[in-house]
């Protein structure tokens, strides 16, 4: 089983969507996928269509993420089966995730710990985590949990930056005493881009920190970089809560995303 964040420092980079639609191609390709919302927006959970109230969940006897982590909830009540993929939804109490997770020297391996037990079922080929973009310690579990990277950005000099940022971060944690990072950045992934012109100097530019990346890290293999076109498919796929790698298998966006799912797949043991 392999743990894949799509990551980036900032919001509006497509993290969530990226995520949302890179599980879906692997679903189809009958890989059993699982979903951890670890955002305060829930917004992956909202993507896929759950949409549950507190009190909705509590009837349901749903528990969050976040009920998860702190152990006031199990795993199997957590996990909701949906028709493509399996899913544990976000919680708005991340936005105090401070007040939860007050120990960051023990808790910072809460999400490892829960992904490793889900691991030993046996039940899953990937878990993909979506945390949100502000950096604090629901973020750093992700990380820490996380097999393989993938780095978000649109196009723009600020999210290119943000980008860059991100790689930097990363491979920071990696070097730590304790080696709190061990996964991998593996690819990026240029998202909602248009523009001949602009989308080239922004490859370029993307180009330049992953040579940096690959010569000083010395890595044994090459970080991939996605480019997703602008496409109005996706901002349907979001209202229609199915991802548009399942609804519109054949779309050119989804094309994209399944070349994703490839690469991730290649990688496989």
């Amino acid at each position: 089983m392999k743990v894949i964040c799509i990551t980036t420092t900032k919001g509006g980079a497509a993290k969530t969507t990226n995520t949302v639609e890179i599980a879906g191609a692997l679903s189809t390709y009958g890989k059993k996928v699982l979903c951890i919302d670890v955002d305060q927006t829930s917004g992956l959970s909202k993507y896929l269509g759950v949409r549950l109230t507190p009190e909705e969940r509590e009837n349901y006897g749903i528990k969050t993420s976040l009920e998860v982590l702190t152990g006031n909830g199990s795993i199997e009540e957590s996990i909701i089966e949906l028709d493509n993929m399996d899913i544990i939804c976000g919680d708005a109490r991340f936005e105090k995730a401070s007040q939860f997770f007050q120990d960051e020297d023990e808790d910072k391996y809460l999400l490892k710990d829960l992904c490793d037990e889900i691991a030993k079922s046996g039940k899953y080929d990937y878990i993909f985590i979506d945390h949100g973009p502000q950096n604090d310690i629901v973020k750093k579990m992700a990380l820490i949990a996380a097999d393989e990277f993938y780095i978000t950005s649109m196009i723009s000099d600020v999210d290119r930056d943000e980008a860059k940022r991100s790689i930097d971060n990363i491979v920071k944690l990696q070097h730590t005493r304790d080696k709190l990072v061990s996964g991998q950045i593996k690819g990026v992934i240029l998202s909602s881009t248009s523009g001949k012109a602009l989308k080239e100097m922004a490859l370029e530019d993307i180009e330049g920190k992953i040579n940096q990346l690959e010569d000083g890290e010395n890595l044994e293999y090459n970080v991939h970089i996605f480019d997703i076109p602008q496409s109005m498919a996706i901002k349907e796929a979001q209202t229609y809560q199915v991802p548009n790698t399942i609804k519109h298998k054949s779309s050119s966006v989804s094309r994209n995303y399944y070349e994703i799912a490839d690469y991730i797949m290649e990688g496989e043991a």
